[in-house]
C-alpha cells in the first residue's frame, strides 16, 4: 500500500516532467527549422520595423526675373513612383507678402518645412514687426534643411521680390543644405532637366513681365511633355513692388486621358496635352 501511494505522489510530476520535455524538442525542432531555412529572417530585422518611404514629388518648379519683380510656376502632379497621388497639387507656398517657396522632393517634408517657415515669419511680423526679407527667408530654410538633411530628400527655391532694395532675388536650396542664389532663373525638380537649354536660350536680363509668363509657361509644358511624373495644370504666381498676383492659366492647361489607338497594339491610355500657342 506504501509503494502505491509512492507512485502516485510522483505520478504528477512525473507528468509535467514529459510535458517540459516534450515543449522542449518542440522548440527545438522549430529553432533547427528557423536555422536551416534560407529564407529565416534576423531577430534584429524583424524587431526593428522598417521606415516609411516617402510621398516624393516628381515635379517642374520655374522662377524666372523680369524687370521689376519675379515670376514662378509649378506643375500640380504628386506622384508615387509611377502612381500619380494627386493631380492638382498646390507647390507654391506663400511665406511671406513677397516671399514664396516652391517645392519638390518628399511631399510630406516640403510641407512641414513651408508651414513651419510661414508660422516663423507671421510670428516675427506681429510680434516683432520685423519683415523677413528674401535672403533672410532663404537662409532660414537653408538651415532647416540641413539640420534635418537625414530626414528626408527635398529640393527647394526660393524667391520673392524686396520692396526696400527694389531686386529680385531667386535662391535655390539642394538636399544637402547648400544654397545658391541664382542670377535670371532657377529649375528645379524632375522635369527641370528637359528646359534647361531652353530657358538658357530665351531667358535674358530684360525681360518684361508678359515675356517672363510666358516663357515660364511654355517651360513648365514642355516639361510636361517629356517628363511623365510632371503633369496636371500649371500655376504661375507674379511677385513685385505691389505684392503676390495669381495668374489665371487656361482650361486647356490640364491634362486629360484620351485613348490612343496603334496599329497591330491594343488600345493604351496615355496622357496627352492640348497644345497652345504662346
Amino acid at each position: 500500500m506504501e509503494r502505491e501511494e509512492q507512485q502516485r505522489k510522483r505520478a504528477p510530476g512525473g507528468f509535467l516532467r514529459q510535458g517540459q520535455l516534450l515543449n522542449l524538442l518542440l522548440s527545438l525542432m522549430v529553432a533547427l527549422t528557423l536555422a536551416g531555412s534560407t529564407n529565416a529572417v534576423p531577430a534584429e530585422t524583424i524587431s526593428q520595423s522598417s521606415p516609411i518611404q516617402p510621398i516624393s514629388m516628381g515635379t517642374t518648379l520655374v522662377a524666372i526675373k523680369y524687370r521689376g519683380g519675379v515670376v514662378v510656376g509649378a506643375d500640380s502632379r504628386t506622384s508615387v513612383s509611377g502612381y500619380v497621388s494627386h493631380r492638382f497639387a498646390h507647390k507654391i507656398a506663400p511665406l511671406t507678402d513677397h516671399t514664396v517657396l516652391l517645392r519638390s522632393g518628399s511631399a510630406a517634408d516640403t510641407q512641414q518645412i513651408a508651414e513651419s517657415a510661414r508660422m516663423t515669419f507671421l510670428h516675427r511680423r506681429y510680434r516683432c514687426g520685423i519683415v523677413p526679407t528674401v535672403s533672410q527667408v532663404a537662409h532660414w530654410i537653408r538651415s532647416t534643411v540641413y539640420e534635418e538633411s537625414t530626414e528626408g530628400v527635398v529640393s527647394l527655391l526660393v524667391a520673392g521680390f524686396d520692396p526696400e532694395s527694389l531686386k529680385s532675388r531667386i535662391f535655390s536650396v539642394s538636399p544637402s543644405g547648400a544654397l545658391i542664389e541664382e542670377k535670371t532663373f532657377a529649375v528645379s525638380g524632375s522635369g527641370s532637366t528637359y528646359v534647361l537649354g531652353y530657358l538658357d536660350h530665351h531667358v535674358s536680363g530684360d525681360l518684361s513681365e508678359n515675356e517672363a509668363i510666358e516663357l515660364c509657361q511654355k517651360a513648365i509644358e514642355l516639361a510636361i511633355d517629356r517628363d511623365g511624373s510632371s503633369g496636371g495644370r500649371f500655376n504661375i504666381i507674379v511677385i513685385n513692388g505691389l505684392g503676390r498676383r495669381i495668374v489665371e492659366t487656361p482650361l486647356e492647361s490640364i491634362v486629360s486621358e484620351t485613348p490612343v489607338r496603334v496599329a497591330g497594339f491594343a488600345s493604351t491610355s496615355s496622357p496627352l496635352k492640348k497644345k497652345k500657342n504662346l
